[in-house]
């Protein structure tokens, strides 16, 4: 039945206002189903822009975080490598020590090079080290084993007192890394460093040894020395690679930190409350079916009923 003159305000007002609802109730249950505020960057009005700063920022802290994780990593492998060589300079020590000393009948000068020569070897191995397909120790010459022991060492005998990097392949830039749009993380160590110097250079004057008994004790005596002093380096170095591991651990805690917490902005501005979105779903279901009912009785209305 149409409405009358009567009517016809109060009918137009009350389709205005289902209709709104009904529009209402659409994007509401849009929402609830896609667990979003809007589908459309358009529909966000004023937040869309302040969404794209918060998911840039998300987006460098996320890399960031990720730069400290990777060189963290790398600086982990380093710091057990390192540790090996501490372990393999100092069981040279004991050996050029017992040879020394003669307190150990079953060391002979050839077993002693043997021993060194692997202790030699090992060492290089530890040096050789990759993660990922790329060489620890060639500081930016990541794809050349820092270490070739072919012309090692450059003398015959070693020298006891010259340093001899002659075994290095790689070269001296270290990688550097930037965990924040401030900070760039410098870490890691070449082959030349000197605690790798001196561990391999003593290990070689230890294999050059006379192999005649007794064993030639000038020269163990000076690689003795030196197996010694590398032993103090490589700790030192093995505590600064822990200091720069503290160092990645930080930064990549401090982005993560950062991280979660733009995620939770970035969230409040896409992301709806899924309890009250539901909520509001009943609201506005049960005002548009009052009001389909309000217009289903005003088109009953006849003028007659008020004459």
């Amino acid at each position: 039945m149409t409405t009358t003159v009567a009517t016809h305000g109060i009918y137009q007002s009350v389709l205005n206002f289902a209709l709104n609802v009904q529009q209402r109730l659409a994007t509401t249950t849009v929402q609830e189903s896609s667990g979003l505020v809007s589908t459309q960057a358009a529909g966000l009005g004023t937040s869309s822009a302040r969404l794209l700063n918060l998911q840039g920022e998300l987006s460098s802290a996320e890399r960031w975080s990720a730069n400290a994780s990777l060189a963290g990593d790398r600086v982990q492998v380093m710091y057990s490598a390192v540790g090996n060589m501490v372990d393999l300079a100092s069981s040279l020590k004991s050996a050029i020590a017992a040879a020394m000393s003669g307190t150990d009948t079953g060391t002979t000068a050839d077993t002693l090079r043997t021993a060194a020569q692997d202790a030699l070897d090992d060492l290089a191995d530890q040096m050789n080290v990759q993660l990922g397909g790329r060489y620890l120790f060639s500081g930016s010459d990541t794809d050349i084993a820092p270490v070739d022991l072919t012309d090692y060492p450059s003398t015959t005998p070693p020298s006891a007192t010259t340093a001899d990097t002659g075994y290095y392949q790689g070269d001296d830039q270290l990688a550097a890394i930037s965990v924040s749009a401030e900070t760039r993380i410098t870490y890691g160590v070449a082959g030349s460093a000197g605690a790798f110097e001196t561990v391999l250079r003593a290990a070689a004057l230890a294999a050059s040894a006379s192999s005649s008994d007794p064993v030639d004790s000038d020269a163990l005596s000076s690689a003795y020395d030196l197996v010694t002093t590398a032993i103090s380096k490589l700790s030192a170095l093995q505590e600064g690679l822990s200091n720069t591991a503290g160092r990645l651990t930080e930064a990549k805690a401090s982005q993560d930190s950062f991280s979660d917490y733009l995620k939770t902005m970035v969230s409040d501005i896409k992301n709806v409350d899924a309890a009250e979105t539901m909520t509001r779903v009943t609201e506005l279901q049960t005002q548009l079916e009052a009001s389909y009912s309000a217009v289903s009785a005003i088109l009953k209305l006849r003028l007659t009923d008020y004459l």
